[in-house]
């Protein structure tokens, strides 16, 4: 009997730096884009706390889906590079 290796989701590493009155916007953003593919949220400021900068580790399905939400919503975000870990 041959046995299924399950093989767990790969996982993408996200840089997304935004100025620091759409962070929230950004945070609301990504859970809706990506809910539980979400899984964790790093964020430092950046450039005298006007702008943040925020990591994002997320299942490969929730990159696609943030990179549209942001691309939509928040335009004067900057996307960095998305690496696998």
């Amino acid at each position: 009997m041959q046995t299924l290796t399950v093989m767990p989701p790969s996982t993408r590493l996200m840089l997304i730096t935004v100025d620091t009155d759409r962070v929230i916007e950004l945070r609301r953003l990504v859970a809706r884009a990506c809910g539980n593919r979400l899984l964790f949220m790093r964020m430092q400021p950046i450039e005298h706390a006007t702008r943040m900068q925020v990591w994002l580790r997320v299942t490969e399905p929730g990159v696609q889906r943030i990179v549209d939400a942001v691309t939509r919503s928040l335009p004067s975000a900057q996307l960095g590079r998305v690496v696998a870990p």
